[in-house]
């Protein structure tokens, strides 16, 4: 079964369905709730704009989603955990840190939020970073009503499928044009390869049959749909966004 989903993963073509075979095989596994992020553009120790961060959830309501991106999830131990650390941990760790009074009282009113709006027992994981600029993690829930030690046991059962069905995800997602965090046009994105390839302006309007005039407004409308100021910048941000060379069936 897991086989299978991977294979389906790594022959999809867009972002969006590695997402749909991913939730449905871990819905199956006992965590049919699954909020994953993402961000290209990380610097030092910040995750950059949140503009830039992409996001895809399973089994949640906008509430919850909005919410787990908020500043007030951002108080949870666990997150805290995510920022501090590579790989996985369930949330029965929370309750070990609070017996032996580990946690501030921010952490336990966030704590307390969380629970009630329903994510008691989950996993968290923390991807690998491939890229200083790339940031990933996701957190894996299950129902409402299953308790910490329920979770542990599944994470001991299941642990290596889980980790490689996550990894999977998190690198073919990590491959792909995301969409509609930047769009760029067919024409826009040829004039950023050309530069790319280190072309003058005069070769550019050659290769692409049009005035150098038009090739301008095509970078400089690449400039701005990337909100950059330079040319270089612009090809620079495309790469991490994987918007030029790449397939993009979204013209």
């Amino acid at each position: 079964m897991a086989l299978t989903t991977l294979a389906a993963m790594g022959q999809a073509e867009n972002a969006a369905t590695v997402w749909q075979h991913f939730a449905l095989h871990l819905a199956k596994m006992g965590f049919p709730r699954c909020f994953y992020g993402l961000t290209r553009f990380r610097f030092e120790q910040a995750s950059g704009e949140p503009a830039d961060a992409f996001h895809f959830a399973a089994g949640m309501d906008d509430r919850l989603q909005s919410y787990l991106r908020s500043a007030e999830f951002a108080a949870n131990p666990m997150y805290r955990w995510m920022l501090e650390n590579t790989g996985a941990c369930t949330w029965g760790w929370i309750d070990v840190a609070r017996r032996a009074d580990q946690l501030s009282a921010t952490e336990i009113a966030a704590l307390k939020q969380s629970t009630h709006l329903g994510l008691g027992a989950g996993v968290g994981i923390r991807f690998a970073e491939t890229c200083h600029r790339i940031k990933g993690a996701i957190g894996l829930f299950a129902h409402i009503t299953t308790p910490h030690a329920e979770v542990d046991r599944l994470w001991r059962a299941h642990e290596s499928e889980i980790t490689a069905l996550t990894h999977m995800m998190h690198l073919k997602i990590a491959s792909l044009p995301l969409s509609p965090v930047i769009s760029l046009t067919k024409r826009q994105r040829e004039a950023l390869e050309w530069v790319a390839d280190g072309k003058t302006m005069q070769d550019i309007a050659v290769l692409m049959g049009v005035s150098s005039a038009t090739v301008e407004k095509h970078l400089r409308l690449a400039r701005e749909a990337l909100n950059v100021g330079t040319t270089a910048q612009a090809v620079a941000r495309a790469t991490l966004a994987h918007t030029i060379f790449t397939r993009n069936k979204l013209d």
